[in-house]
């Protein structure tokens, strides 16, 4: 009974316990529920604004003023109408609203959570003027320090989780100023929105879906710090392994966006006004060195960058030549799906260098309205390709690009441009253009190795353009017709040193035009080109010929035809070649078909040729047309060796009709042949005023020659002949015998038989002429 009892008291005794623990658990939660309360109601947010700018303005020494605070427990935090005041009166910070929407439950367990950050008529102000040397927020950072900075605090290794979700900025106006380094910067943004889905900084992986940046004004000018920097040294040194950042951002637009930028020290100035920048993202890899996008657009936009007349702008430039090599070994990789430019405007002038008069002065562009759409844009350490849908721009110097379509890859061995397509108002270009090669160093070496595949389908070229990017030209005669239109066809393959050519055709200057096909090979060495072309036809003009030709080349005694023609066959090299070519021109016509040997060897030379000429005016072309006219004839040559000591040959020449001095002789026959140093030759005349019949011999051994010659005159009538004004006609035979000819040394004897010369009334025989010359006791006689 009495256990009973005792179990009843204990019972009684726990259920007292509880309910006590029970009640007071019960008054907490309501003490916390009611400061919670209490701290959303108005009159505690407007003390607790009270006494913390009461403490600010008293920690800080300055004026501090808070115009609201709201805190939304568990989250929001609201500052309404912040100022704060440098020791100098002027304002340091200054904010209309500074709302911060943050998990304060989550913060008791090393994680921070915001899910919005706004920030709205924001204003900061960082100045380090003189005569002071330190930055005008130093009081804050000083009034928060620790009195005793000298005593460590262990460092917290504990991981923080962060994660923002949200981001808006709306009228912040930022303030830069600082006398030391020389930095003046005034920057205005007018709106920043951003969403966060990732934001995991221990891993380092941040997912932004989308950015939007609206109406940026900044000012940004250096001028000459007070301690001068370290001189610029070129970066030699590899680019930095990228940080571990794997960045996934959406959508990014940027639009009225306006910045100026001046550097007096380096005297390099740049201006820029943006009106639209939209980046789609599909990865960016920063550990793995990829950044890959969907898509870039930029429109209406104005850049312009100038270069000052200074030495240190000159360092810059080469500044920016080394961070570009060092950028492209870097191991970078872009891949852009689509790329659109419209309508932007681009002036970069560096006063450094000259002026151009006139051509594409790449050190002072000026180009308007560019204009370019690409697809599949990839860009690797040793390769840059995209596929160009479309390309527009005008540039000062008078170019205007209306169509530029192609499929392009540069490459360490190989670059081309693919389903080509470039139109200005007078030039067209189309079809495609492949190049390969090893490398370029071994192309550097040996240009010969590269591979050509060339498809130029009815092109045309304006000189106004070919000027533009060669403006070295602009003095050449052949240029000097601007609006003029050169018209190409052709189809080339293989390489340098082997070039197959299926098709060229050229059409250019005032009567040029080319139309070849064939092979040619040992280029680019000059002295060792050959191959075998089908000229369908060459076609100029003297107009060309002397627009073409280096000054002082042409003989100033030699006239031009107006227009000259030429086709057939040519193979070979410099030493050994074949031809069959027809030359047409208003001056007349001429052919040769045949073939050399060893051109260069004045022993081992051997030819074989026909070379005809058809009413060649000869008076014309040697501008003596009172003693040379038309000309005739077909000269057959061959033989070996040039040198009269070894030389061979067979000469049969036929003159059809030779007009010399003012007359025109009819079939006129030469036959000669030479061996070892021994001459035969026949020299035939059957025209109505000259017959002649003539045959000799020569022995070219002796420093003058040896001859010896039989000749039968049938007639020869002077007057027709143009030789005297009156009637006088020859006939006779003629025998000459001569050991010597040196006419100082004269020795041999002439012949005159048979002899008859007449006049109009007259008719004087003579039985025989002779004439005897040779040396004796007393010397040379006669």
């Amino acid at each position: 009974m009495e256990n009973e009892k005792l179990t009843q008291k204990r019972k009684s005794l726990a259920g007292k316990v509880l309910r006590i623990i029970f009640k007071t658990f019960l008054i907490l939660i309501l003490i916390i529920a009611t400061a919670a309360l209490l701290i959303l109601t108005p009159p505690i947010q407007n003390f607790a604004r009270k006494k913390a700018t009461a403490w600010l303005t008293s920690k800080l020494n300055t004026k501090v003023e808070i115009g609201k605070i709201y805190i939304g427990f568990p989250k929001k935090v609201v500052l309404e109408n912040v100022y704060i005041e440098d020791q100098k009166n002027d304002t340091l910070l200054s904010g209309g609203l500074l709302k911060v929407d943050i998990s304060m439950m989550k913060l008791l367990n090393s994680e921070v959570e915001i899910n919005q950050v706004q920030l709205s008529d924001i204003t900061a102000k960082v100045k380090r003027v003189l005569p002071d040397t330190v930055y005008n927020f130093q009081f804050v950072i000083d009034a928060f320090a620790p009195a005793d900075s000298t005593k460590s605090t262990p460092a917290d290794t504990s991981a923080m989780n962060i994660s923002v979700k949200d981001v808006d900025l709306d009228k912040i106006r930022f303030v830069y100023d600082d006398a030391i380094t020389g930095s003046d910067m005034t920057l205005w943004l007018d709106h920043f929105d951003t969403k966060i889905d990732e934001f995991d900084i221990n891993k380092m992986r941040f997912s932004i879906p989308s950015t939007s940046i609206d109406g940026i004004r900044a000012t940004i000018y250096q001028r000459k710090p007070l301690v001068e920097p370290a001189e610029i040294i070129t970066d030699t040194v590899n680019a930095e392994p990228p940080p571990p950042i794997d960045i996934d951002f959406g959508e990014f637009n940027l639009s009225d966006i306006s910045l100026d930028y001046g550097n007096d020290v380096s005297a390099f100035y740049t201006k820029l006004d943006l009106g639209k920048l939209v980046l789609n993202s599909d990865d960016v890899d920063m550990q793995n060195q990829v950044i890959a996008l969907d898509k870039i657009q930029l429109d209406n936009t104005n850049t312009s960058i100038r270069m000052g007349k200074k030495e240190s702008a000159k360092l810059v430039a080469e500044e920016a030549k080394q961070e570009t090599k060092q950028q492209v070994k870097s191991g970078w990789r872009i891949l852009v799906k689509n790329i659109q430019l419209n309508n932007n405007n681009f002036a970069f002038a560096n006063d450094n260098e000259p002026r151009l008069k006139e051509g594409m002065d790449y050190s002072h562009l000026d180009a308007k309205a560019v204009t370019l759409h690409a697809d599949n844009f990839t860009f690797n350490p040793d390769s840059i390709s995209a596929n160009i849908t479309k390309g527009q721009m005008t540039e000062q110097s008078g170019f205007q690009l209306n169509t530029l379509q192609t499929e392009f890859l540069y490459s360490a061995n190989k670059a081309y441009l693919h389903n080509l397509l470039i139109e200005t108002p007078g030039t067209i270009l189309k079809r495609s253009i492949e190049i390969k090669y090893p490398s370029l160093a071994a192309l550097q070496k040996d240009l010969g190795k590269m591979q050509l595949n060339i498809d130029l389908n009815n092109s045309r070229v304006q000189v106004k353009d070919i000027i533009t990017f060669a403006p070295m030209l602009a003095n050449q005669p052949a240029f000097a017709n601007r609006s003029a239109t050169w018209l190409m066809n052709g189809r080339i393959t293989g390489s340098i040193a082997d070039m197959n050519i299926q098709t060229l055709q050229l059409r250019a200057f005032s009567n040029t035009v080319v139309d070849v096909r064939g092979r040619i090979f040992g280029l680019p060495d000059a002295n060792k080109v050959g191959g075998a072309l089908v000229i369908n036809k060459i076609q100029s003009s003297s107009t060309d010929i002397k627009m073409l030709a280096p000054k002082g080349s042409l003989p100033p005694n030699i006239t031009l035809p107006e227009s000259i023609s030429l086709n057939g066959n040519i193979a070979g090299n410099m030493l050994d070649a074949k031809a069959d070519l027809n030359l047409s021109t208003s001056l007349g016509s001429a052919s040769i078909n045949g073939s050399i040997k060893n051109a260069t060897d004045s022993i081992n030379a051997q030819y074989d040729a026909r070379i005809s000429a058809r009413d060649l005016n000869l008076g014309v072309i040697m501008q003596n047309d009172s003693m040379y006219g038309p000309f005739t004839a077909t000269i057959i040559a061959k033989g070996k060796g040039f040198s009269p000591k070894v030389a061979v040959a067979d000469v049969d020449a036929t003159i059809n009709s030779a007009v010399f001095n003012r007359y025109t002789y009819k079939d006129v026959k030469l036959q000669a042949n030479l061996a070892n140093q021994k001459a035969q030759f026949k020299f035939n005349v059957n025209d109505p005023n000259i017959t002649i019949a003539l045959d000799g011999t020569g022995d070219l051994s002796g420093k003058f020659p040896a001859i010896s010659i039989n000749a039968v005159i049938d007639s020869i009538n002077t007057k027709p002949l143009n030789f005297t004004p009156d009637v006088l006609i020859y006939k006779g035979t003629i025998k000459a015998d001569f050991a010597n000819t040196d006419p100082a040394n004269l020795e041999g004897n002439l012949l005159l038989t048979k002899s008859i010369l007449a006049t109009k009334d007259q008719r004087y025989p003579f039985d025989s002429i002779s004439l005897v010359s040779g040396k004796s006791d007393s010397g040379q006689f006669v």
